[in-house]
């Protein structure tokens, strides 16, 4: 497990230990909420985190999670609200709590999710809304319900708000949301989208189901690093899936074509901070994806799979209309537990469909005079006649223009 996993999965061991004892769930107090939120903006402030939460977000995960967060003094500064609190032993941040907050908890709810799943005695259902980003609907309801309850405290027994005796109590007296959270589909939002991390839930479509565009991957974006595309943007990199031979874990296909007219910016190691699937990649090139579609100055527009061709026309690109595909493996997705997104119609996806058809597909491979991969447009709409779908060589990017 890497750093950050580890980081967030030592907090779900303490709870997993805390049911089997049979020790009442941590439930922070108002002041406590508001410290933790603080806090780590006062530490990210100061050191940076990798991700750091904003305030309604820490605010919700200060609010469900069934373990103290504490940690020794790492800050010259002090917090300037939420002093001097009973159960915290510091005002200065506490920069391994922020860590794991942050970078942990915050960072790495889908991987968390996943262990929940598989844990019998331990239920943190509140992830899914953190996942979503539901948490400031969430934790509105949460306070309208807590203030619903104190009035008829109030008006039954005339007690004030709950003493410290109320702070730490069953699991069944955590605050959690309620059961109308859906399951997501995590991966890019189009067949444009760079890979890159879990939004809002979408209903299926016709097409398949469309996550909505999340711009988690551009949080703490420093001065002078390039973006090649926003979230969901036409035009940006188009999501395949599969490996080559150079491709293993945490690493990004590109097209070598796509790296000269980006001028080299992406060269071979680069890291890359994506959309989806949500974790960091290093770029490595791929040859046999396609390339990006570009208009010269001359008007013409065509796509540049080559990378000597690439070289040859760089200085004469007025415009780069599309990066190209981008290369991810089924595992990237599997370890971050996303959901598969929709991809581009590819070759390998045709040539099933074309197996599926009746058609001789490895007689047609063996043939010298017939191309698979870029059949001529007669012998592409000839199969397509045949009830195959039109070959991808041909299923042009239709979605990206306006009519």
């Amino acid at each position: 497990l890497c750093g950050r996993t580890a980081q967030a999965l030592s907090v779900l061991v303490a709870d997993y230990a805390r049911s089997l004892l049979g020790i009442g769930a941590y439930q922070a107090r108002d002041p406590e909420v508001g410290r933790y939120a603080e806090e780590v903006a006062l530490y990210d402030g100061e050191t940076g985190l990798q991700y750091a939460p904003s305030e309604a977000e820490a605010r919700f995960i200060a609010n469900h999670l069934p373990i103290m967060l504490d940690g020794e003094p790492t800050s010259d500064g002090d917090v300037e609200g939420y002093r001097d609190l009973e159960r915290v032993s510091t005002n200065a941040a506490r920069g391994g709590m922020c860590l794991v907050f942050g970078e942990g908890i915050a960072l790495k709810a889908p991987k968390i999710q996943r262990y929940t799943r598989e844990l019998s005695a331990v239920a943190w259902p509140w992830l899914q809304t953190l996942i979503d980003g539901d948490y400031a609907a969430a934790h509105s309801n949460d306070d309208d319900t807590t203030n619903t309850d104190a009035d008829a405290d109030a008006d039954t027994e005339g007690e004030t708000e709950a003493g410290p005796e109320s702070d730490i109590g069953s699991e069944a007296d955590n605050p959690t949301p309620s059961d109308d959270t859906s399951e997501i589909v995590g991966g890019p939002g189009s067949a444009t989208t760079a890979a890159g991390d879990d939004t809002a839930t979408q209903s299926p479509s016709a097409s398949g189901p469309r996550p909505e565009p999340t711009d988690k991957f551009l949080t703490d974006l420093i001065a002078g690093r390039p973006v090649f595309s926003h979230p969901s943007e036409p035009g940006g990199f188009r999501l395949r899936y599969g490996r080559a031979r150079n491709h293993g874990h945490a690493t990004a296909g590109v097209s070598p074509a796509t790296m000269h007219l980006v001028d080299d910016f992406l060269a071979p190691g680069t890291q890359l901070k994506t959309e989806r699937p949500g974790k960091a990649a290093g770029v490595v090139p791929v040859d046999t994806i396609e390339g990006p579609t570009v208009r010269l100055a001359t008007g013409e527009v065509r796509r540049i799979d080559d990378a000597a061709e690439a070289l040859e026309l760089r200085n004469g690109v007025e415009r780069v209309l599309d990066l190209g595909e981008y290369l991810v493996n089924y595992g990237e997705f599997v370890e971050n537990n996303h959901d598969l997104a929709p991809a581009g119609y590819t070759v390998e996806w045709w040539l099933q469909e074309l197996a599926a058809a009746g058609a001789p597909v490895q007689a047609l491979r063996d043939a010298p005079e017939i191309n698979l991969t870029d059949p001529a447009p007669e012998r592409a709409l000839a199969w397509a006649d045949a009830d195959v779908p039109l070959h991808p060589a041909y299923t042009y990017l239709w979605h990206d223009i306006s009519v």
